[in-house]
């Protein structure tokens, strides 16, 4: 199921084994070389360390309670999560992100995006569009596979590009579009009549 960024802030961590709330997912750490949530830090009074990770694998199920794991055992310090460091320590933040097209154009600034809620995948990038561009379209969507490279400072995305098929442009001038509020229909009617 694909869902939009909010529906996966602040969820409640539900125990399985004793079905109590433990706490609640707040801010995703994003792996930037991927685009996928890796893990959340959590906050709240049955969690004992501070800061505490949730690693995404860890997570069984994610349904209308929240966020479903085994047990407390789940929810880590930061410092035991060693394949993880890594990424924790980029402090990569997506949005507000600069996005660009492989022409060097800005497209905006990523305000959102789309999970895919089994694999925690983001899918596609909400876009704000500069103001200029964004009398007509406030918001562009952007999908993962347009995504040419991300950075520290910015994500670039492939260019638009129109193909013209060979000779398109010499046929449409040879055609000629008539206006049908210009001719007199009522005249030709009687014509076929006769």
């Amino acid at each position: 199921m694909l869902l939009w960024r909010e529906k996966i802030e602040n969820v409640p961590i539900m125990s399985l084994q004793t079905g109590a709330q433990l706490g609640t997912a707040s801010e995703p750490i994003v792996d930037p070389h991927t685009l996928k949530i890796i893990a959340f830090y959590c906050t709240g009074k049955l969690i004992e360390a501070r800061p505490a990770i949730l690693h995404t694998d860890d997570i069984r199920e994610f349904g209308q309670m929240g966020f479903i794991i085994n047990d407390s055992d789940d929810i880590m310090p930061v410092e035991d999560l060693v394949r993880l460091q890594d990424v924790i320590n980029l402090h990569f933040e997506l949005i507000g992100k600069a996005v660009i097209d492989t022409n060097k154009r800005k497209v905006g600034k990523v305000g959102n995006y789309i999970i895919e809620s089994n694999s925690f995948n983001i899918m596609k990038l909400g876009v704000k569009r500069p103001l200029l561009q964004a009398i007509g379209d406030t918001e562009a969507i952007i999908d993962r596979r347009q995504i040419v490279e991300v950075t520290d400072k910015e994500i670039i995305v492939e260019a638009p590009t129109i193909k013209a098929e060979a000779g398109a442009k010499n046929s449409l001038e040879t055609v000629k579009f008539q206006n049908p509020f210009r001719t007199n229909p009522q005249a030709e009617h009687i014509q076929e009549q006769k």
